[in-house]
């Protein structure tokens, strides 16, 4: 069990980082957790939260902070790189596990290097999407969502044998799955690195097949173009079937085991004895990480209060599936890299019938029954989502997710 955390933890920090050169912030490393392994919490090792997790992992990551920004940030890199102060991040060693080794293949950023400005051009060329949360986001946060999805539709490339090469081996290509305003499909092409010690491959240009000079080199080194990826062979699997019911839930786990998903309203709202509730304005997030915790201890001991939280969670289960009888998108296609398949998503309205809280993971059975998985805050759910498609639902849009200056504590959960 020890060994399949650290190869979890390895194959997370791989695919979240952007360069060899640069820590992974926690928040973006919880992300990865959860991409990589839906049902993982910190929970099943003794831990409530991931950085402590983490921190237990001394021979695997070095976790560091960043009191230079407020509130403080941490960020990861790998045990190696701790013993030369002021060294570039390097990946792990290659004494990691076969599992490990083929997400090194996947790993874009092991595949290539991507100038950072390629990101912007990207956003420039494919039809106007918000790449980022909230209204408007930080220069360092502009195009996380793009670089995300960028990242992982390579990994599913990789897997779908969907990345090219030209025959002279000079160049390599794969399609993005974007699109322009023309809905001409946008692709990423790459010519050999000449920088000794570096990726083999160099990102050249986001481009258009047949268009300026990168396009009509494109079309030069390929026939065929490279391919889009495919997330599923089966309808069934991103509309919810409404005829099968309701999903079957462990609430437990959703309730107790991820309590610091619940929004601190529901919380507040939650009778329950032994318990002292508590205005959590001015709270650090450790004082905020106990808080919650006990609350989940609280509920794990007093049957009336979870039963009053749980009746909550059913409540607004009910609501999403009116709502999905009601629109069949309100059900959202939701993408595991590391599982391979396509889960959905659905709303819950725990506090208003007019804001979604949380997104339910609900997977389809062999028997045809649904299963409810897990719980995911917005931000998480619509990262994840946009790898099938750009979300069309209107409880989930990437405008109307606000990631409050805790988001890191709450996404480095990953619970």
């Amino acid at each position: 069990m020890q060994q399949e955390l650290k190869d979890i933890v390895r194959s997370a920090y791989l695919a979240a980082c952007d360069s060899e050169d640069a820590p992974v912030d926690l928040a973006e490393l919880g992300i990865a957790i959860r991409s990589i392994a839906p049902s993982f919490s910190p929970r099943q090792y003794g831990f409530d939260k991931l950085r402590p997790l983490l921190e237990s992992l001394s021979d695997v990551l070095d976790v560091v902070k960043d009191d230079s920004i407020h509130p403080p940030r941490f960020f990861a890199r790998p045990a190696d790189a701790k013993a030369a102060a002021g060294s570039p991040v390097q990946p792990p060693e290659q004494q990691s596990s076969r599992t490990v080794r083929a997400k090194l293949d996947e790993n874009l950023y092991d595949f290539a290097f991507l100038p950072k400005q390629r990101f912007a051009e990207l956003a420039a060329l494919a039809i106007p999407e918000r790449w980022s949360f909230g209204v408007q986001a930080s220069e360092a946060d502009e195009f996380s969502l793009l670089r995300n999805f960028v990242k992982y539709t390579f990994a599913r490339l990789v897997f779908e044998k969907k990345v090219s090469y030209s025959a002279d081996g000079q160049w390599a290509a794969f399609n993005t799955g974007l699109v322009d305003n023309r809905y001409e499909q946008i692709f990423a092409l790459f010519s050999r690195n000449h920088v000794p010690g570096r990726q083999d491959w160099h990102l050249d240009r986001f481009c258009i097949a047949g268009e300026d000079f990168f396009g009509k080199q494109l079309v030069k080194s390929f026939c065929p173009l490279p391919e889009p990826a495919y997330y599923f062979s089966d309808v069934r699997d991103v509309i919810y079937d409404i005829n099968a019911g309701a999903p079957i839930v462990d609430w437990h786990h959703v309730i107790v085991e991820n309590v610091d998903r619940i929004p601190l309203q529901v919380v507040r709202r939650t009778p329950v004895s032994g318990f002292e509730f508590q205005d959590c304005s001015d709270m650090s997030d450790d004082a905020l990480e106990a808080y919650k915790s006990a609350f989940a201890d609280a509920i794990s001991a007093d049957r009336a209060g979870y039963k009053s939280i749980k009746d909550r969670f059913v409540a607004a289960l009910e609501l999403a599936l009116k709502r999905v009888r009601w629109n069949f998108r309100t059900a959202v296609p939701i993408y595991f890299p590391r599982e391979r398949k396509v889960s959905l998503l659905l709303p819950l309205s725990l506090i208003s019938e007019s804001k979604t809280d949380l997104a339910l993971v609900v997977q389809r059975t062999e028997s045809g029954n649904y299963l409810g998985q897990t719980i995911y805050p917005l931000e998480w759910a619509y990262a994840n989502a946009r790898l099938v498609s750009r979300p069309e639902s209107d409880w989930l849009a990437a405008t109307q997710i606000e990631v409050a200056e805790t988001a890191a504590a709450s996404v480095e959960q990953a619970a």
